[in-house]
């Protein structure tokens, strides 16, 4: 029988506790069931086992808490760390604490690696912003940007090499692969390419 299984990581720092029941509740309800979700909190101030601890008679779903903060890059390096070690699923996904995925978005990731053969899939989103109104104002239009630009990319397999020159040649601006809670990628392939680089901040999602 063939392992279809995800591991899906969830780092946590600081979570908007709506976000995050929301984000838990699109994990639990998604059409594809054979997964696993580690959650991994960066030391928040707030309790973010509390908001979880509802979830953890689930035991497909873990909750660490580091003794001190890592860091974006050095909680995600956490999460993966985790999963390279002990982990036989042969399918790895990130998920964000104050994102949502469409309830078959596990199932059409998985079917798109099977049925292309290809090492990591992205898939199409949309932006959702909160905040102020100035806030909203200024940031709406670098996201509508940035929308358009992956939008222009055409659906389908597409050649590694081929793809990062085209993006090479953009200056790697803007994310045409997007955040990764919208990229599923194989194990085998982190396997290969390692961990994030740690001095790296926002620039972590395309790396």
């Amino acid at each position: 029988m063939t392992n279809r299984s995800v591991a899906i990581l969830m780092p946590t720092y600081e979570p908007d506790p709506a976000h995050l029941r929301e984000a838990l509740e699109c994990v639990m309800n998604q059409t594809h069931q054979d997964w696993s979700l580690r959650i991994r909190d960066d030391a928040s101030k707030i309790d973010t086992h509390g908001i979880v601890a509802p979830y953890l008679a689930d035991p497909r779903i873990t909750f660490v808490r580091n003794n001190a903060r890592k860091g974006i890059g050095g909680n995600w390096n956490a999460c993966l760390k985790n999963v390279m070690v002990s982990s036989d699923e042969p399918f790895i996904q990130f998920f964000f604490q104050d994102d949502a995925w469409s309830l078959d978005y596990l199932e059409k990731s998985i079917a798109a690696l099977e049925t292309s053969g290809a090492d990591m899939s992205f898939a199409e989103h949309a932006y959702l912003l909160e905040g102020e109104e100035l806030f909203r104002k200024e940031a709406e239009p670098f996201y509508a940007s940035l929308t358009k630009a992956r939008q222009e990319i055409p659906a389908g397999k597409h050649d590694a090499r081929a793809f990062m020159m085209l993006w090479m040649q953009k200056g790697l601006r803007k994310n045409i692969v997007g955040e990764p809670c919208f990229v599923m990628l194989r194990k085998a392939l982190v396997d290969r390419t390692g961990l994030f680089s740690e001095t790296l901040r926002q620039v972590l999602d395309a790396e």
